[in-house]
């Protein structure tokens, strides 16, 4: 009787489903704040900045989850009515989600502290060949001139970073090919320019400041010396750092600037592992076992 549980456990153990890969990505860029430092301390103005809404300066998020299995796709786009706006939005599948918000600062300063947040996961699909995958984008774009800096002023700009993603199966290998492979990735984005409105010998010019940080989750692989076969497995990683940029007006007048603050996740999930020929054989030799068992108790009854 005990060999007989024993066998059966092996055999459903065999049979089992697979643990389906899973790729997921959760990003926030916040304590977004502006820095001025007045270049002529000497006169009787104060450095400033002044915040303007336009057509060209929203807040936008964009979410898109997509499941080819059942070739079930979401996308949400959603704008908000003026710079700083709170807004937020969802989509999802069956094996996919994703979501993004942007919320403000205090009422007086809706830019400081302003806060973007991106997140989602793609679970790896049961059928060879498929997948599914998603993108999470929040963004503050003021390509409108959003901002009016005062005369003789710098202005730094800053926030933080923090991201992780992750991948559990990374890469596996299906019929001789690589359409098991997961991703996960995030991406941040700060950037302050001018406007194009100088000529330079018949050349439009634009003083440009920013900087981009990436974290990629991809797999590890590692040599088996007792398959003699490499080994693939998924990867966690995490970031934490600063973004900044500078816009310095050293004229006498009032100048204006864009902005671009971005946030983006990006994921994807294949097949889950294909057992392998050994182990159909595995089961195999269960079943006969199981199948020897049973006749040999009809036998004996």
């Amino acid at each position: 009787m005990m060999r007989t549980a024993i066998l059966a456990a092996a055999v459903t153990a065999a049979f089992a489903s697979p643990a389906l890969a899973v790729s997921s990505v959760s990003a926030t860029m916040s304590d977004f704040s502006v820095t001025l430092f007045d270049l002529t301390p000497g006169d009787a103005s104060a450095p400033s900045i002044v915040w303007s809404n336009g057509p060209n300066n929203v807040d936008i998020v964009t979410i898109n989850a997509f499941d080819s299995g059942a070739s079930n796709e979401q996308v949400v786009w959603q704008s908000g009515i003026v710079l700083w706006d709170s807004i937020s939005g969802s989509a999802s599948t069956s094996l996919s989600q994703a979501s993004t918000s942007i919320t403000p600062g205090s009422s007086a300063d809706p830019a400081s502290g302003a806060v973007l947040r991106v997140s989602g996961s793609a679970q790896g699909a049961t059928i060879a060949g498929q997948y599914s995958n998603f993108q999470a984008t929040a963004t503050v774009q003021g390509f409108g001139q959003p901002f009016t800096l005062s005369a003789n002023t710098l202005a730094l700009f800053s926030a933080r970073a923090v991201g992780s993603v992750t991948t559990s199966v990374g890469l596996q290998p299906v019929f001789g090919d690589t359409s098991g492979d997961e991703f996960a990735e995030a991406r941040f984005t700060l950037g302050v320019s001018s406007p194009q409105n100088s000529v330079v010998n018949g050349v439009w010019t634009q003083y440009s400041s920013g900087e981009t940080l990436d974290i990629v989750a991809l797999y590890t692989s590692v040599f088996n010396t007792t398959t003699n076969q490499i080994d693939y497995a998924g990867e966690s990683k995490t970031l934490s750092g600063l973004l900044s940029g500078a816009y310095i007006n050293s004229s006498d007048a009032p100048k204006d600037g864009n902005l671009i603050l971005d946030v983006t996740a990006f994921g994807r999930s294949s097949v889950a592992a294909v057992p392998e020929p050994e182990t159909y054989a595995m089961l195999l030799v269960g079943l006969g076992a199981l199948g020897f068992i049973a006749r040999r108790r009809r036998t004996a009854v």
